[in-house]
């Protein structure tokens, strides 16, 4: 991810993935997958049968979203105490907005996604202090902090029947996370 605007890059999108989180004053998020619902409003899964799971990806896209809305809303709760009288914010001071993360695997770029898009629509926020918002929204979020960080990534394997059981025997290998390897 990267603070500037997106450069162009010339490699054909080999797969995109699109996720959005809707936020609604202090409601659940609501999460989308490629324009069809990842969960429910109240937080439980669509149920069986009424739509695909989301891919592994999707989820990591999801994770990005829906950390972000959170720390957009949190900057928008903060800018709202600081603005109230009273330390209670009605939870219509809460801005309504949307992120949308969109995720690109490059043609012949391996098993990886070459770029991560994160757009937030603010409906009634003017440029400059939506931009702000953005800014500190941006500090906040674990979830993009991590992945611009790239986190060394420890894998092992074990036998035995649990993985963590005790007696088990493994191998440990120490390994980059694939985010690094730009």
């Amino acid at each position: 991810m990267r603070d500037t605007q997106q450069e162009p890059i010339d490699e054909v999108i080999f797969k995109s993935w699109t996720v959005y989180a809707m936020s609604e004053g202090e409601a659940p998020l609501y999460l989308h997958c490629d324009d069809r619902p990842a969960a429910r409003p109240e937080g439980g899964s669509a149920g069986p049968g009424t739509v695909d799971p989301p891919s592994p990806v999707q989820y990591l896209l999801l994770a990005v979203a829906g950390c972000f809305a959170l720390s957009c809303r949190a900057v928008l709760k903060k800018r709202a105490t600081a603005s109230s009288a009273t330390a209670e914010v009605p939870a219509s001071a809460i801005q309504d907005f949307q992120v949308s993360v969109t995720g690109d695997k490059l043609q012949g770029a391996g098993n990886r996604l070459a770029r991560i898009s994160v757009v937030t629509q603010f409906h009634d926020m003017a440029e400059e202090d939506a931009a702000a918002v953005l800014r500190d929204a941006k500090a906040l979020c674990t979830v993009t902090n991590t992945l611009s960080g790239s986190p060394a990534i420890h894998y092992a394997a074990r036998s035995g029947r649990h993985p963590t059981a005790a007696s088990g025997q493994g191998v440990d290998l120490d390994v980059q996370s694939a985010f690094s390897r730009r």
